[in-house]
């Protein structure tokens, strides 16, 4: 194998190493969001049954209106 497909093979393994860390840090990062997101859920039910409980009505806040996405 001469020099420059040599170097070619590297220059592409270098890029597929990093397209798997990226999706490794894009998996990390959905898991990431599913996990807030249960916990938003799960805040919202609680806060839910605290103004069933109460009779009072829920605090209006940002969490009413669901997740921002930028």
């Amino acid at each position: 194998m001469d020099a420059s497909a040599k170097s070619l093979e590297d220059a592409y393994r270098d890029e597929v190493g990093a397209l798997e860390a990226a999706e490794r840090e894009i998996r990390a990062l959905a898991n990431t969001i599913m996990q807030l997101t249960t916990r938003v859920e799960r805040l919202h039910i609680a806060r839910q049954e605290v103004a069933r409980v109460t009779g009072r009505p829920e605090p209006a806040d940002a969490l009413q209106h669901g997740p921002v996405l930028v």
